[in-house]
C-alpha cells in the first residue's frame, strides 16, 4: 500500500464505504486508462481487495485496530490480490508461494508507514458523515 493509499484509509475511516469505494475504483481506472488493460485489472484486485479488508478492520477501529492496524491489513490484501491475478494471467500457481511472502514482506514496511503517515490526517479531521454504506 503506497502512500497515495493515504487517502483510501482517510475515506475507510471518516468516510461512507460506497466513496471509498468510489476512490478506489476512479483511482484504478485512470490508472488503467494509462497504462492499459493490465494494469487496470492488478489496480482492481488490490485495491478492492485491500479496501473490503480495511473495511472489516475498520469496524473494531479505535477498539481493535488502529490506523496503522487498518493500513497493514491493506497492504497485505493488495498484495494477495495482486499476486494472486499475476498467477491467473500468467498460468504460475506457484507464483503465490514464491513471490507472495516477500512481498508480504515489504507490504509490512510500506503499510506501516503509510498508517503513520495517515495517521494525523485521520485524527486531526473528522467530518460530520455517518460512515454507514
Amino acid at each position: 500500500l503506497g502512500l497515495a493509499n493515504i487517502v483510501t484509509l482517510f475515506a475507510v475511516l471518516r468516510l461512507k464505504g460506497s466513496d471509498a469505494l468510489l476512490i478506489v475504483v476512479t483511482r484504478s481506472l485512470i490508472l488503467g486508462a494509462i497504462s492499459g488493460p493490465t494494469t487496470l485489472l492488478f489496480s482492481l484486485a488490490g485495491g478492492l481487495l485491500a479496501l473490503v479488508f480495511m473495511l472489516l478492520a475498520a469496524q473494531g477501529h479505535e477498539k481493535v485496530f488502529s490506523v496503522v492496524g487498518i493500513s497493514l491489513a491493506g497492504a497485505a490484501a493488495h498484495n494477495v490480490g495482486q499476486v494472486a491475478i499475476a498467477s491467473l494471467v500468467l498460468q504460475e500457481p506457484l507464483l503465490l508461494l514464491t513471490y507472495l511472502p516477500p512481498l508480504l514482506l515489504t507490504g509490512l514496511v510500506t503499510g506501516t508507514l503509510t498508517g503513520i503517515a495517515a495517521y494525523p490526517v485521520v485524527t486531526r479531521f473528522r467530518l460530520p458523515v455517518e460512515r454507514a454504506g
